[in-house]
């Protein structure tokens, strides 16, 4: 039985980044720099309105890990007094990545996408999307993304809540001038590149035309920010009463809906699954059938008993109550065998 340990880290001596511009998201996230590796590292509070957020993030990433999804690895950070989950960041922009967000993407090439405060979009829309030649290979994902969703109930997928990464590469053509007698020049070069729609194809130096060749390839992000999950509303007087009653368990499990919409109707996030297995009974049913689920109890109880134990001792009230982890565990399992029926 694999258990996925989760850290704390304290950032008091980490750098702040607040020159970056952070993930999108409406949560509060500070940018920081790990002072030993200069690694670059995300650390998001908790929805003001809902404390425990942050927690529903940290055991979803390490469920997510577990049944060998591509999740983004959440830890514990911890920030001025205040809790929060800890994530490395995913692109290096200093190879040619950056973070492609699924807003950005249906606003390029979706014509129908409607750009507004809180846009909406379709499984159709995404259907779309991915028969480009540039995003085919792409459908898959979104198969585990939904599959994701339907397995902790996150009802938050909207349209800056998935991403793909880009990567740029450029080939420079230039016999007059050596790339290395000018490093500086040429990373001025790819960075600006990098921050462009449109590519011009030539840039004049000197009485030499230097060619400059750019391609895109996309990939797959990990999958992040789904904390909207697992319960974090319900208030801990009222825990007890699902652990008690599990029918309010199966009640709660069909009130989420997803923000994938199907057409142009939110559906909940079990019928969204029960539509695209109708329409190609293959594709998700593939992707259920090669998660890891050995010891699917054990594991998922391993998982939410030990999330908490690296809190220092000053700050135990943060920890959730067992009551709330015997209601996490029995919510988990209860969701992967309503999939499991809809699927078989």
């Amino acid at each position: 039985m694999m258990i996925l340990k989760t850290t704390f880290t304290d950032l008091s001596d980490w750098i702040p980044k607040e020159w970056e511009r952070p993930q999108k998201g409406s949560s509060s996230i500070t940018i920081f720099e790990q002072p030993e590796t200069s690694e670059v590292y995300f650390f998001k509070e908790s929805h003001t309105r809902y404390e425990l957020e942050f927690w529903s993030e940290i055991i979803s990433s390490k469920f997510g890990q577990m049944l060998g999804l591509n999740v983004l690895d959440y830890n514990i950070g911890y920030y001025k007094g205040n809790l929060g989950c800890l994530s490395k960041r995913m692109v290096n922009p200093d190879e040619g990545q950056v973070l492609y967000h699924g807003v950005e993407i249906l606003n390029d090439h979706i014509e129908t996408f409607i750009m507004s405060d809180k846009p909406f979009f379709s499984y159709q829309d995404i259907e779309e999307l991915c028969k480009k030649d540039d995003f085919n290979h792409l459908l898959t994902h979104f198969h585990e993304l939904i599959i994701f969703d339907a397995l902790i109930g996150n009802t938050d997928r909207h349209t800056e809540n998935w991403a793909f990464i880009r990567n740029f590469s450029a080939k420079i053509d230039l016999p007059k001038l050596n790339p290395n007698s000018n490093p500086t020049l040429f990373k001025l070069i790819f960075h600006f590149l990098l921050n462009r729609k449109k590519y011009s194809n030539y840039f004049q130096n000197n009485d030499s035309k230097l060619k400059l060749s750019i391609s895109t390839t996309h990939i797959s992000s990990s999958i992040y920010d789904s904390g909207c999950c697992l319960g974090r509303e319900i208030e801990e007087i009222k825990i007890q009463d699902f652990i008690k009653d599990k029918k309010r368990i199966e009640s709660y499990t069909e009130k989420g809906k997803s923000e994938i919409r199907w057409n142009k109707d939110r559906i909940g996030l079990f019928e969204i699954v029960r539509q695209i297995h109708d329409t190609d009974n293959q594709s998700l049913k593939s992707i259920f059938n090669q998660l890891k689920i050995d010891n699917l109890h054990d594991s998922i109880k391993s998982i939410v008993t030990q999330i908490d134990e690296q809190i220092p001792l000053e700050i135990q009230k943060s920890r959730l109550t067992l009551h709330r982890k015997h209601f996490i565990t029995e919510l988990l399992i209860f969701r992967f065998q309503k999939l499991k029926n809809i699927l078989d």
